[in-house]
């Protein structure tokens, strides 16, 4: 090691001089295999359970790579390594192999539900969902080939960056966290290895640390402490504009102190550095919650227009600060289209939307079917959803605010009997309330039901066997038969994608 950087070294903060060891040991380590070794396998990805061997990428060792680990970049080579491997987990894939991957592990989630109803049928004396699995492979239903997405890199519209210490010990450090809570070895680093997100949010992630080095103002790393500044949202449309939300504690700080940083921030945009990232919306929240509506505590326009605006099925949708909305756009009409497919759409057909957001599904239908209610339980939601029904002309859409649990069991009595009932459901990752699931087996004018999910191998799971299984003393009615299910991918360089399922009975 040079003497130069061993004197800059001494002053690093301990972890980057723990980082720089564990370097120095794997560089010696490489040397002596390097006579050897041509080649050799890099370790795959950390999951729950191994890759396949056919799923694991190669890297070459040349003499090129061992000469660069000798400088001090090594260390922020394996520092970028860990954020791409923490962010986007399959980034060494070729992007057919993450669909061959995803895929693999659908068929696995699709083999578990199977197997389920297969041994509470077999308590009973029924076979039919094993007699299903003849015709599919072993699987109880149609698994269709995973639907690609358009766009693989920088599709991300809504990017949740965080304020935390650097690699260098820099508090006021803006990106994304690696490690381990537990294991106290948590830092921040730049988003720019992650190819996920767009070069036009991390240029405003850029000017958000500027301006945070400027600030005379700390960051509020945890409440315990006294800072003030904290992470920071971009989102953006296919339009180019971007929307950044910028969060903020106000600690023990006056009101006009609080006014006086809310105008350091809105001048820094629309006048300084921060002026070239073109926001068309600046907004400040202050709050003492990590995560906090519109009605916990609202948020400020600073700077431009109230809200973005998108395009899907030549519609228009108005994007509010915390509003849902899918994070691959291009890939959204592809699952859009699955959905409306799968659903069976008629003029005599009714779409009970189940957990909405902000309509974006239940409109995108509207022009095919007699009627759209939506249930959705964020007020804010459920206020872009009705806009944007406005927005787009819609008049054969309804839009009822409240937790879906608590609304349907008043709702589904007016629309039973009316004709063709189809139940669309996009819940978050822990999926649909045991309640719901419930009412729509008691249901018979329910035929068909198409769930969207996010996380199908997670606690959703348990939605699928109850509506598939047969009746008990809690699960009353007919039960459902799953007939197919579409991945659809919208999380390229993850092992996450939609999973869309066709429930009929």
């Amino acid at each position: 090691m040079a003497a130069p950087f061993a004197k800059h070294l001494a002053r690093a903060p301990i972890f980057l001089r723990i980082i720089h060891r564990q370097c120095s040991t794997q560089v010696k380590a490489t040397r002596r295999q390097t006579k050897k070794l041509k080649a050799q396998t890099a370790p795959p990805p950390q999951l729950s359970e191994p890759l396949p061997q056919e799923f694991t990428p190669t890297f070459t060792i040349t003499e090129e790579t061992i000469h660069q680990t000798d400088s001090a970049n090594y260390a922020q080579t394996y520092l970028k390594n860990k954020l791409r491997k923490a962010v986007t987990p399959l980034w060494k894939l070729p992007y057919k192999k993450q669909l061959e991957l995803k895929q693999l592990r659908n068929s696995k989630v699709l083999m578990k539900l199977t197997n389920s109803l297969i041994e509470q049928e077999a308590e009973i004396g029924l076979t039919e969902t094993l007699d299903r699995t003849h015709r599919f492979g072993g699987l109880c239903c149609q698994l269709d080939t995973i639907k690609p997405s358009p766009v693989t890199e920088g599709y991300r519209n809504k990017s949740e960056l965080s304020v935390g210490v650097g690699a260098d010990g820099n508090r006021k450090t803006v990106g994304l966290f690696i490690g381990e809570w537990k294991k106290k070895n948590i830092i921040c680093l730049p988003s720019d290895p992650a190819r996920n997100i767009s070069q036009a949010h991390k240029n405003v992630e850029k000017a958000y640390q500027t301006f945070l080095l400027q600030s005379s103002l700390d960051v509020s790393l945890s409440f315990k402490d006294n800072g003030n500044w904290r992470g920071l949202v971009v989102r953006s449309n296919q339009e180019g504009d971007l929307m950044a939300i910028v969060s903020f504690t106000q600690s023990d700080l006056s009101e006009t102190e609080t006014e006086d940083a809310m105008l350091s921030l809105q001048d820094f945009f629309a006048y300084g550095e921060g002026k070239d990232c073109g926001l068309s919306s600046l907004y400040f929240q202050s709050s003492f919650r990590t995560r906090a509506t519109n009605e916990d505590a609202p948020f400020h326009l600073l700077l431009g227009k109230p809200h973005l605006h998108e395009t899907l099925f030549d519609l228009q949708f108005r994007i509010s600060p915390d509003a849902f909305f899918q994070v691959n756009t291009p890939a959204t009409e592809v699952l859009y289209s699955t959905v409306m497919e799968l659903c069976d759409l008629g003029q005599d057909t009714t779409v009970l939307d189940l957990c909405c957001g902000t309509g974006t599904i239940g409109l995108v239908m509207a022009d095919r079917v007699k009627e759209v209610v939506g249930v959705e339980v964020i007020q804010q939601a459920v206020e872009d959803a009705r806009v944007n029904a406005e927005l787009n002309a819609i008049s054969n859409a309804t839009f009822v605010c409240g937790p879906v649990e608590e609304i349907l069991p008043d709702i589904l009595p007016t629309l039973e009997g009316s004709g063709d009932l189809v139940v669309v459901a996009n819940p978050a990752r822990a999926g649909l309330h045991p309640r719901v699931i419930r009412i729509i087996r008691s249901s018979q004018s329910i035929r068909r039901l198409v769930y969207i999910s996010c996380k199908p191998d997670g606690t959703a799971a348990r939605n699928f066997t109850d509506l598939c299984c047969p009746p008990t003393t809690r699960l009353h009615g007919k039960p459902f038969t799953l007939t197919r299910a579409v991945p659809v991918d919208l999380f390229p360089d993850t092992y996450h994608c939609e999973l869309a399922l066709l429930f009929e009975r």
